[in-house]
């Protein structure tokens, strides 16, 4: 079965970060966009497991997470603000990563998220 993933960041930097953790396979579709240009693709976010660079864009993130619509979340942050991930579960964020977090810890996170967005899928 294969994923949409969608990544959502404006530093361009994040995309190089994040790509070797998620050990994509071939039927897996990956979609990368800006925060601007989410309006555009909103019908994609709730299809889709979601991975977003939060540190420029809090509000927007946590907008997003309320947009989605349930659909699995990752956020991603540079630092660990307490408050924030707090409202980012509040909004529907599913799993929260760091600089700190441990590739194996980010694989735990995201096979969840992933089976998640199967059951979503079979549901639908």
């Amino acid at each position: 079965m294969q994923n949409r993933i969608v990544l959502i960041s404006d530093d361009s930097d994040f995309f190089e970060y994040i790509l070797p953790k998620l050990s994509l396979r071939k039927s897996d579709e990956l979609y990368r966009f800006g925060f601007d240009s989410l309006p555009e693709c909103l019908d994609l976010l709730s299809t889709s497991l979601l991975i977003i660079n939060s540190e420029s864009s809090k509000e927007k993130t946590l907008e997003i997470l309320r947009l989605a619509d349930g659909a699995p979340s990752l956020v991603f942050s540079y630092n660990d603000d307490e408050d924030y991930k707090i409202e980012a579960y509040k909004a529907g964020m599913l799993g929260f990563f760091t600089l700190m977090t441990s590739d194996e810890e980010f694989s735990a996170k995201l096979v969840p998220a992933l089976n998640l967005l199967s059951v979503l899928d079979r549901n639908d």
